[in-house]
């Protein structure tokens, strides 16, 4: 599980592995500048979670072990 938080709202989000193969998880929405996004489905690696906000979009990695 990771929690992503952002100081503008967050419109969506996207995880890719690092193929660039999108891949659907369950994400909560905690409220609109908060999501929780559940990994424990993924195989362990490299993973890029596009985060869409009000101000524009970013882009981070995260490695599962």
């Amino acid at each position: 599980l990771i929690s992503i938080t952002s100081e503008h709202s967050i419109v969506n989000i996207k995880l890719f592995d690092n193929t660039g193969i999108e891949h659907d998880t369950f994400i909560k929405r905690n409220n609109e500048n908060s999501v929780s996004v559940w990994l424990e489905s993924l195989s362990d690696g490299l993973y890029i979670v596009m985060i869409e906000s009000s101000e524009g979009i970013y882009y981070k990695k995260i490695l599962k072990k």
